[in-house]
């Protein structure tokens, strides 16, 4: 699958990201809410690579566990691993 885009507006980064993410996780069949997918566009950053590699996460652990939504739980574990390595935000879920 290729995918192609033009590239948004360094202000408008985050919320295409998230926006991207959201769709990604759809595509695969999966719900992740609004909050849910910011927060993880502020962990990850706003590389739609890596939003298509959190989908795929999100999604690989939703279909192990029988569940459709993706929860901030999921995301703290899931994202957390990428965090501690790059040094990122410290999160509160």
């Amino acid at each position: 699958r290729v995918l192609a885009w033009e590239a948004p507006k360094p202000w408008e980064a985050k919320e295409a990201a998230s926006k991207f993410l959201r769709a990604e996780v759809a595509r695969l069949g999966f719900r992740i809410g609004e909050d849910v997918a910011d927060m993880t566009v502020r962990l990850a950053g706003t590389d739609r690579w890596l939003m298509t590699q959190e989908a795929t996460k999100f999604a690989a652990a939703l279909k192990a566990d029988g569940r459709e939504e993706v929860t901030r739980q999921d995301m703290a574990g899931l994202v957390a691993a990428q965090q501690v390595r790059h040094g990122g935000d410290r999160l509160a879920v």
